[in-house]
């Protein structure tokens, strides 16, 4: 009787990828299993890529990012997930070579983690300034409550669209090619500067109003 090693899946983090991820990831899978494809969804459209030469044309796709791709190899077969909503990586069998190449993929995954995401998308967190929100209106400071309930609430709907619509987010360029986070987000970080010190002065003189 020949035994045969148990499959395994494992999840992935949320995650930014970008075309060098891919194409890591494509020659990995090449070097271990045949017949390698890649399935990619954008809005509209739906690839398949097969070679090194499809791959690169991802940078010409229209989309600036999507958020579903999938590759595939066969004979060993290993498989990687990237969706809206969830993301895994499966080896058909547990031996040191698929093992080894499932271990790279978590690791090459897990540089492009998005820790804020994570953070934000975390249900059980908002529960500690819900609770603190709850005490503050116990005690007669109800615009305070209600302004970290208000934020709570923010929270949780950034998180539920984190959690089901952008888990996974795969760029079209090279990362090099891309402007920095910072740069990609200027006029909201500028916004949020002015913003946050001014809702706080309004909170303080409403309460004083009122008390």
């Amino acid at each position: 009787m020949k035994s045969r090693s148990l499959s395994i899946r494992e999840k992935l983090p949320q995650s930014s990828l970008y075309l060098d991820d891919i194409k890591f990831l494509y020659e990995l899978i090449s070097e271990i299993s045949e017949d390698v494809l890649v399935k990619i969804k954008t809005k509209d459209t739906e690839y398949e890529l097969k070679t090194i030469d499809d791959i690169m044309e991802i940078e010409s796709f229209p989309e600036n990012n999507f958020n579903y791709i999938e590759i595939n190899g066969h004979r060993p077969y290993i498989s990687i997930y990237l969706k809206n909503s969830n993301a895994n990586v499966f080896i058909s069998e547990d031996t040191p070579v698929l093992r080894g190449a499932m271990e790279k993929v978590k690791a090459r995954i897990k540089m492009r983690s998005r820790k804020l995401s994570w953070l934000l998308s975390n249900s059980i967190l908002p529960a500690i300034p819900f609770l603190i929100a709850l005490d503050h209106a116990k005690n007669g400071q109800y615009i305070n409550g209600g302004l970290i309930i208000s934020l709570c609430l923010v929270w949780y709907v950034l998180g539920f669209h984190i959690n089901f619509y952008k888990y996974s987010i795969i760029h079209t360029n090279f990362k090099k090619n891309l402007p920095s986070f910072f740069e990609r987000n200027k006029d909201k970080i500028i916004w949020a500067i002015f913003i946050v010190p001014i809702t706080a002065l309004v909170t303080i003189g409403i309460q004083k109003l009122i008390t």
